[in-house]
């Protein structure tokens, strides 16, 4: 099992470390946390404490990944939910609403996706400015 925040990670974490993590997201410099029991079984969650929290459910593929309807859930709601899935209890997938996620559809880990070029745009910039000239100083170089 592995639970990871924007500024943390741990391998096989203790229920208040989980529960520590969680309070840990503000919505600024630590928005989401992944809990996973193995590849492609995790529930994530996005948001902060005062506008509330996006849960998604993934359970081994993409025909059964879900995120819920609701975009306000409380903290307390979701520390409950990753304890639970911890101690592999899924009786809290009933308590909510759900949409399935499908290819290409917006959710936590979009939006994360989204945020990582922003954190990297300034050398991303340079390496996309870079390899056109490399490749046209080989060829200059290569052609009489």
């Amino acid at each position: 099992m592995e639970f990871n925040t924007e500024v943390s990670e741990q391998n096989n974490p203790t229920g208040e470390q989980i529960i520590a993590g969680l309070d840990s997201i503000d919505g600024q410099s630590n928005s989401f946390a992944i809990l996973a029991l193995r590849d492609q079984v995790y529930v994530q969650t996005m948001g902060n404490p005062q506008e509330g929290f996006v849960l998604e459910y993934r359970n081994g593929s993409e025909e059964e990944h879900y995120q819920t309807n609701d975009s306000e859930i409380p903290l307390d709601r979701i520390k409950e939910v990753f304890l639970a899935f911890a101690e592999g209890d899924v009786g809290w997938f009933d308590t909510f609403a759900w949409e399935p996620m499908f290819a290409g559809q917006t959710g936590v880990q979009a939006v994360l996706d989204e945020e990582a070029p922003k954190k990297s745009g300034c050398m991303t910039a340079i390496i996309f400015l870079l390899v056109p000239l490399v490749s046209l100083a080989g060829y200059l170089t290569v052609c009489p």
